[in-house]
């Protein structure tokens, strides 16, 4: 069971999603750093955990679900990006993971992919 809550997600990113669909992202994001960190529950306090899981599951809200995507037009040109929430929230992950490889999604070979769009 996640040590994060809906309330400490909606404290990091503004998002439209119920409470419950928090949960299961809080969910998603425990199952994730356990399988990347070795005694998960032994080598991070409960606070860590709690850091890791709440900044892990907006993470994937904001690539997700849930994302902030802008465009912007100049003449005939026009670029789409992702604002710099992801960004922003990638750094906190990486930040509290001593695994370093939840921040990024891997592809199947474990190449580091991100979106642009």
């Amino acid at each position: 069971m996640p040590t994060a809550t809906p309330d400490d997600v909606e404290g990091v990113i503004d998002t439209a999603l119920e409470s419950g669909e928090i949960q299961n992202y809080l969910e998603d994001a425990e199952f994730e750093a356990r399988q990347a960190i070795e005694e998960y529950a032994d080598e991070l306090t409960t606070i860590e955990r709690r850091q890791l899981e709440k900044y892990l599951a907006a993470l994937r809200i904001a690539e997700t679900k849930d994302r902030r995507v802008s465009e912007d037009t100049v003449g005939d040109s026009s670029m789409t990006y992702e604002a710099s929430t992801v960004k922003t929230l990638r750094s906190q992950v990486h930040a509290r993971d001593p695994s370093n490889s939840l921040a990024f999604t891997t592809d199947g070979d474990g190449r580091h992919i991100s979106t642009t769009s």
